[in-house]
């Protein structure tokens, strides 16, 4: 069963956040697309998101998204621990700037194509655990 999570995204002008209610995976990629069309005027900064449930044992998931894809980073509930999507065989890439509370670089190969990141969302959204078909990796920064 699918939980419901809250979903935080950021203003690309006035940098407020906002909160909403989201189920489902395709819940999570229409925000996205939304946010990604309203960050085309900031020059080159995309926009982040973050879901968050009241299990806290579930730690959050923080998603960055680009035209090219998404990128997850897990993070545990006391925040001592972080897995991120990374493609391997690759080097870091330029660094893609993803606004969430603040500005935040991200290299580009741990970007995944969005449907692959799609199902690391759901995977989260049902048991609050990694999909095991993505490659994560425990060295984020």
């Amino acid at each position: 069963m699918t939980s419901r999570a809250r979903l935080l995204s950021w203003d690309p002008k006035t940098y407020k956040e906002s909160s909403e209610e989201v189920a489902t995976p395709d819940e999570v990629a229409r925000r996205a697309a939304d946010l990604l069309e309203r960050y085309k005027t900031t020059a080159g900064r995309y926009p982040g998101l973050q879901l968050e449930t009241d299990n806290r044992s579930w730690g959050s998931l923080a998603i960055g998204v680009a035209p090219f894809g998404w990128t997850l980073i897990h993070s545990s509930e006391d925040g001592l621990t972080q897995h991120c999507t990374k493609v391997t065989g690759t080097n870091g890439g330029p660094e893609i700037p993803i606004e969430w509370d603040q500005e935040t670089t991200i290299p580009r190969n741990f970007f995944v194509p969005e449907q692959v990141a799609l199902e690391g969302v759901r995977q989260w959204l049902k048991d609050g655990t990694l999909a095991p078909d993505l490659p994560w990796d425990d060295h984020c920064y």
